[in-house]
């Protein structure tokens, strides 16, 4: 196993690890919480960080099928990238227990897949097909690594914080 690899592969357990316990944080009646309407709840974060983790990393960086429903996309991605706007209604989303199972699903199959990789794939271009306006804000292989380590890290930030309103 290539160093980077096992470097990253930990980094992106203690992300799934991290964000699990978050999650198990949020009490049933805060996965709505927003600091502002319309803007991001728990239960949004947590999908978002799912469809990230499975697009973008699994499938445009690490060539992995995606195993999340295909809607997932529309329903957790941002308005700007053609994501819905986000709502408070629980009809809206699948089930806070389901996101969450797909989330630790998600991440245990990109862990094992980083920890498979060689020196030279983490240094070169993404392995998936990601489209070109991506490309360019993520760069290849080991900078959307990076990059995506910090957008869990970030939205998990979010999701405590807003748990923790009033």
């Amino acid at each position: 196993m290539s160093v980077k690899a096992g470097v990253y592969a930990d980094v992106f357990q203690s992300c799934v690890n991290a964000t699990t316990r978050v999650a198990g944080e949020v009490p049933e009646g805060k996965r709505f919480a927003q600091a502002a309407e319309g803007k991001s709840h728990p239960l949004w974060l947590l999908g978002h960080l799912t469809m990230s983790m499975d697009m973008l990393v699994g499938s445009w960086v690490l060539n992995r099928d995606m195993s999340i429903p295909a809607q997932w996309g529309q329903t957790f991605g941002p308005t700007q990238f053609g994501g819905k706007a986000i709502t408070t209604n629980p009809a809206d989303y699948p089930s806070w227990d389901e996101v969450l199972a797909a989330y630790k699903k998600t991440g245990e199959g990109v862990v094992a897949a980083i920890r498979a990789l060689t020196d030279d794939q983490i240094n070169g271009e993404a392995l998936g097909g990601m489209p070109d306006q991506f490309r360019k804000q993520f760069g290849n292989c080991e900078a959307s690594l990076r990059s995506m380590a910090a957008h869990d890290s970030h939205h998990r930030g979010q999701m405590s914080l807003l748990a923790a309103l009033d």
